[in-house]
Formats: structure tokens, C-alpha cells, sequence
């Protein structure tokens, strides 16, 4: 009986982030002149978003690096800290502020309920502070943020990067989450549907760079290359404009 509840919240899930691509929360954000290199990361669950996250701010550590910390309403788990990954808040303040139009994006709710966002104040605050700013975020999050850079004049500081788990994905997917391969539990197949879809939509990004297992270093490398370019491509625009 779990099993079948838990599918039935997880193909909810599924029918939101359908409705999503469409439909998602956006404000007036005006992207600073002289803000650093925005790097938009996205990937399927097991993609290992956070690890080559973590390791980018280290090889990066030259630079002026940041990462965006995102909003959620879901609590807290031990050895967390507020605001490094994310900002906790109750879901009445997460409602309050987004019916304040302080958020650049929102997700609709997982099937736990819980909500995550970007705060344009956050965004902003990281962009004018750094070099480079790392966000995570969703396919959703990753369209929006587009839009924000859609002009001529900003589109060079923003990279985006989808990143996919090691072929074959789903058995990739389901060994580093620790799940049975051959019989995975309902809920887990509702989000490897979720997964699929988050992949039909790689084509989308700049870049697509795998993370295979035992090849984390190599993936990194190649994200951070793709950076360095970038950023060589800003100071090129930034020259012209002298």
C-alpha cells in the first residue's frame, strides 16, 4: 500500500514538472553590467550535481567563486548549515516572500510538499561579489534564468551545463542512490520518468558533460575549461566595449 501511495505522489510530481516548463515564477531582474560569469548547472537525480559543485569552487578557488544558495521549505538534516546550501524557511515565509515577488524562480512542490526557489536578492548579492557563480538548479530554473540573458549584452556571461550520470544512465542513476537495479520501488521508477524527461530537454544547454563513475577529476576538468573559455570570451566583450 506504501508503495502504490508513493508512485501516485511521485507521478503528481511527474504531471508537475510537465506543467513547469510552461509555467514557471519569474520578477523584473536586471543583470548587473559588471557582474561575474553566471554557470548554470542541471542534471537528473544521481548526476552527481553536488560533488562536481563542491570540487569546481575548490579548483576554482583563484577566482572570485561563489554558489547560489537556494530557498526551500523542507528541514533541515543534521550537519547542515543555513545559507551555505540552502535557506530554511517555514512554508508560510517561503509563501509570503514569493506573493512578494522575491523570487526568480519557483519549483511547484515535490511530492513531500516541500518548494524550492532562487531569490533575485541572492542571485544578485553573488553575481556583483564574484567572478563566477555556480547555481544548481532544475531544467525549469535553468529556462528562466535563460530568459533573464536573453539579450545580446549579457547572453556571454552565462554558461549553462546539464550533466549527465555515466552510461547506461539509469543503471548509473540507481547504484549511486543505492537501489536495487534489477527491482526498483515504485516511487524510484516515478523519478527515473522524471528523469527522462529532464534529459529529452539536455539539448538545451550549452554543454552536456558526462560524470562517470570514478571520473569525477575528469569531469570537473572539463567543466572548468568550458568556464575558463567563457570567461575568456566576457574579457574579449568587455574590450570591444572600451
Amino acid at each position: 500500500m506504501c508503495g502504490i501511495m508513493l508512485f501516485a505522489k511521485w507521478a503528481r510530481r511527474l504531471a508537475h514538472l510537465s506543467i513547469l516548463m510552461l509555467n514557471y515564477s519569474m520578477i523584473e531582474f536586471d543583470v548587473p553590467p559588471d557582474g561575474g560569469l553566471l554557470v548554470v548547472l542541471s542534471g537528473t537525480m544521481g548526476s552527481g550535481k553536488g560533488a562536481v559543485t563542491e570540487e569546481l569552487l575548490r579548483s576554482l578557488a583563484d577566482f572570485r567563486v561563489g554558489r547560489v544558495t537556494s530557498a526551500t521549505t523542507r528541514h533541515r538534516r543534521e550537519g547542515e548549515i543555513e545559507g551555505e546550501k540552502y535557506f530554511y524557511m517555514t512554508r508560510e515565509e517561503f509563501m509570503r516572500r514569493e506573493d512578494l515577488g522575491e523570487f526568480l524562480e519557483v519549483n511547484p512542490a515535490f511530492a513531500n510538499g516541500e518548494r524550492y526557489g532562487t531569490l533575485s536578492s541572492e542571485l544578485l548579492h553573488k553575481l556583483v561579489e564574484n567572478d563566477i557563480v555556480i547555481h544548481e538548479v532544475n531544467i525549469s530554473g535553468a529556462r528562466a534564468i535563460r530568459d533573464l540573458y536573453k539579450e545580446a549584452r549579457t547572453r556571454e556571461k552565462l554558461l549553462t551545463v546539464f550533466l549527465m550520470p555515466g552510461e547506461p544512465w539509469r543503471d548509473t542513476v540507481l547504484k549511486r542512490i543505492g537501489e536495487d537495479i534489477q527491482n526498483p520501488r515504485d516511487g524510484i521508477r516515478a523519478r527515473l520518468k522524471e528523469a527522462e524527461i529532464e534529459i529529452s530537454h539536455k539539448d538545451e544547454y550549452d554543454a552536456v558533460v558526462e560524470n562517470r563513475d570514478g571520473y569525477l577529476e575528469n569531469c570537473v576538468s572539463d567543466i572548468k575549461g568550458l568556464i575558463l573559455k567563457q570567461l575568456s570570451l566576457v574579457k574579449i566583450q568587455k574590450q570591444d566595449k572600451i
